[in-house]
């Protein structure tokens, strides 16, 4: 996993950070998701090891459904 700094936004050419920020954004991303493969299987995405928090699948989707 890389751990990059969060891009300055008031710098440099909007064409070029425009670029940066969607490298940021795939990036942080594919991190996100890497997390998700130490699940043993499948199952594991629908349990609900805490009752008061959602079973892993609303976590791994939810981050590509709001951003």
């Amino acid at each position: 996993m890389k751990i990059t700094k969060t891009p300055i936004i008031d710098a440099g050419s909007p064409h070029a950070k425009r670029e940066e920020i969607r490298q940021y954004f795939h990036q942080t991303y594919d991190d996100y998701e890497s997390l998700f493969t130490c699940l043993k299987n499948d199952e594991a995405y629908y349990a609900r090891p805490e009752p008061l928090r959602h079973p892993l699948i609303f976590y791994f989707g939810h981050t590509a459904v709001i951003s």
